[in-house]
């Protein structure tokens, strides 16, 4: 072989055994936290606080005595139990899979320098974790506050900083199986209701010659599942004005009575210098709860108290839900033709 050739050689195994053993000081055995994950599961019923940072803007997440977060502001939103139960999810689940720098000069290119950090307060107290960026292929760069080594995690960790992510959405979750009775209001009041879940919804109280229309009760069933809002005002900054009447009532088999208020801002024609501009009608929506049985008087507290603090505006479409007439679920009976005798040999004139 060459002399060149054979140095060349030399040199790449050279180059390999420095990987091999860079590697093999990065992930070893002895580091005490390779193969443990972020957070135990079973310590997520300890953090009251949770704290993202991302440059100059952070958001707090508060868990209270009931067990209920909030997103910390002024004033304070109710935060979605389904993302606060993802995070702690995601949080146990992300484990740490591979030690891959102790010098602070990896930092930079890791995305490590501190611009975004999570804080989790717990009655233990715990060191902040800098957060890196995603690697590609899957995984997450992270390190302790008190310590230059970082870490890869196998899977990522939800850090969005923007409180409307955090948020509550759903206002209300009625199961449609639980509703008994609806009664809408108006210039045709119209009642709804069944003796057994099973059963569906018909209008009541029809005249001789009124039926029910066939499945018409299914739309009233859901009409408070799954109840989401565009935007929130507080109640003390809100210029709507509600309907003195409600537009629906429903009430559950528990014995759980919904009352639907119903609130509209025409849109603009014109703006104040008399130049057209169009802007769309915005509806409004106000529910009061009133509790049948002992387990759900604190849902119907959560509500109401949402209610008294806050205006939510609906899309326009969910608004039509809840503007139902008799003519929506009931219709006149077909006339019944009466059949005539055929003409006989003793009935010819």
């Amino acid at each position: 072989m060459p002399k060149k050739n054979i140095l060349i050689l030399v040199s790449l195994l050279a180059v390999l055994a420095g990987i091999t053993v860079f590697l093999d000081n990065n992930n070893a055995p002895n580091d005490p936290l390779l193969g443990k994950t972020l957070w135990k599961p079973e310590d997520s019923s300890k953090i009251t606080q949770i704290e993202i940072k991302k440059n100059d803007q952070s958001i707090i997440l508060k868990r209270h005595t009931d067990n209920r977060w909030t997103v910390e502001g002024a004033p304070s939103f109710p935060a979605s139990a389904e993302k606060i139960v993802q995070f702690f999810d995601s949080l146990s689940k992300a484990k740490i899979i591979r030690k891959v720098s102790e010098r602070k000069e990896k930092w930079a290119d890791l995305e490590l320098e501190g611009k975004t950090s999570l804080i989790i307060a717990a009655p233990e107290p715990k060191p902040a974790f800098f957060m890196g960026k995603n690697r590609t292929g899957g995984g997450q760069f992270f390190r302790y506050e008190n310590g230059p080594t970082s870490y890869l995690l196998d899977n990522s960790i939800d850090l969005e900083h923007e409180a409307s992510h955090w948020e509550l959405k759903t206002l209300v979750d009625l199961p449609r199986e639980d509703v008994k009775d609806v009664q809408f209001s108006g210039s045709e009041p119209v009642s709804l209701t069944r003796e057994k879940k099973e059963s569906n919804l018909e209008a009541k109280d029809l005249k001789d010659n009124e039926e029910a229309k066939p499945g018409s009760g299914n739309s009233a069933e859901s009409l408070l599942s799954n109840l989401t809002y565009t935007n929130r005002i507080s109640r003390e900054n809100s210029k709507v004005t509600f309907s003195s009447e409600p537009a629906v009532s429903i009430s559950t088999f528990d014995g759980d009575q919904y009352t639907i208020t119903l609130a509209k801002i025409k849109g603009e024609e014109k703006n104040d210098k008399g130049e057209e501009k169009k802007s769309d009608d915005r509806y409004y929506i106000k529910i009061n709860m009133k509790n049948g049985t002992t387990e759900t008087a604190s849902k119907a507290e959560f509500i109401n108290k949402l209610m008294g603090s806050w205006v939510f505006e609906i899309e326009s479409y969910q608004h039509s839900k809840f503007i139902k007439t008799k003519s929506d679920f009931v219709r006149q009976k077909p006339i019944e033709k009466k059949e005539t005798e055929p003409a006989t040999d003793s009935n010819k004139g």
